[in-house]
């Protein structure tokens, strides 16, 4: 890796004769960061009948398991949503997040409404978020 000063760009590199990369950090526009073709959706699954936290996270990290080992080169992420209370920490339910290349087989496959429904048949009620706002069931809400 050799650096290379270039005309208005003088924080270009070459790296083995490929120039393109760049020592100055992206810049954040006005409208965010690029997501370079990724579609971006949220699963928030809150408890909705008294079922143990420990069976329903259970469940959810095994399906976040499967959704991982079917995303390539996708994230799949779960968080337990929690809030404060003066007197101790509430379990308020999970959110599953899913960042998947646009065209993704994954996208068309029919893994979301089973997802969905198999969560309220457990006892959860999910809400679908999009970057385009909130989706139920994978319908407009």
């Amino acid at each position: 890796m050799r650096y290379e000063p270039t005309g208005l760009d003088s924080g270009t590199l070459s790296i083995a004769g490929r120039p393109g990369c760049r020592l100055r950090p992206i810049i954040v526009g006005a409208l965010g960061v690029h997501t370079w073709g990724m579609v971006q959706l949220a699963i928030r699954c809150h408890p909705c009948v008294p079922v143990s936290a420990g069976e329903l996270e259970g469940w959810l990290e095994r399906l976040v398991d499967g959704l991982r080992a079917e995303a390539g080169h996708g994230t799949v992420r779960l968080s337990r949503l929690m809030q404060s209370a003066p007197s101790a920490e509430l379990d308020v339910g999970w959110l599953i997040e899913l960042e998947l290349p646009e065209g993704d087989p994954m996208l068309a496959g029919a893994w979301l409404p089973d997802a969905v429904r198999d969560m309220r048949l457990l006892g959860l009620q999910p809400t679908l978020l999009t970057a385009g706002g909130a989706l139920t069931n994978g319908r407009a809400a």
